[in-house]
């Protein structure tokens, strides 16, 4: 391969810089649109752990613990991913938990709890949010994030945790699936809309199940 001219070193710069200039004018003009109005619909989703009891383990062996710095290495932030909304504040809680198949970490699910640790509901102290689920790369599509979350309710239920919440955008399946899977279920439908720059929330319920929170 011969060496670059000069030309062809400027026209290559010129070429990235061209590619950059116009990824950050779309991403400022989503920004801005998105400031002006935004809507995202999500599905809330309740377990009641005073009367859950576990499903009995059978196949592969599944094991929950505490997540350690290590364990979060392996998941980058975007593995991480939350959803739609601000945060969680700084008087929040969150914790993080790592599901292994077979002593092999492959899911890491991070749980909030604090007043104001959701954009979506405000918790009771008996109350947390699973604020989302990354699955290590590999092992996408697998059958395990119920399984997971099952072990993640028996973990919590140990602590004194009263009620799970978990709000999923109505567009992605999967999480839905585990879930339900996991024996939740879908209380109400929540609506989250940005209209210059101030966000509205409605809540509508969508099934018969205790007494819905405030918020």
């Amino acid at each position: 391969m011969g060496r670059l001219t000069a030309p062809e070193i400027g026209q290559a710069a010129h070429r990235a810089g061209a590619a950059v200039f116009g990824r950050r004018r779309r991403d400022l003009a989503s920004a801005v649109r998105r400031w002006v109005y935004d809507e995202t619909r999500l599905l809330r989703w309740c377990v009641n752990l005073v009367d859950w009891e576990p499903t009995p383990p059978s196949g592969a062996s599944l094991s929950i613990r505490l997540a350690a710095p290590a364990d979060l290495d392996r998941w980058p932030i975007e593995g991480r991913r939350l959803p739609a909304g601000p945060p969680p504040s700084t008087e929040s809680i969150e914790t993080y938990y790592v599901g292994l198949w077979d002593a092999v970490p492959m899911f890491l699910v991070s749980v909030s709890r604090g007043p104001d640790a959701s954009p979506f509901i405000r918790l009771a102290p008996d109350e947390v949010e699973v604020r989302g689920m990354g699955v290590l790369e590999g092992w996408q599509g697998c059958a395990g994030p119920g399984v997971t979350l099952e072990a993640l309710l028996a973990e919590l239920k140990a602590a004194g945790v009263r009620t799970v919440y978990a709000h999923v955008e109505r567009g992605e399946v999967s999480p839905h699936l585990a879930y339900e899977e996991a024996r939740f279920v879908p209380v109400a439908l929540v609506t989250v809309r940005t209209v210059l720059g101030i966000r509205l929330r409605s809540v509508r319920r969508t099934a018969d199940y205790g007494p819905e929170p405030a918020g």
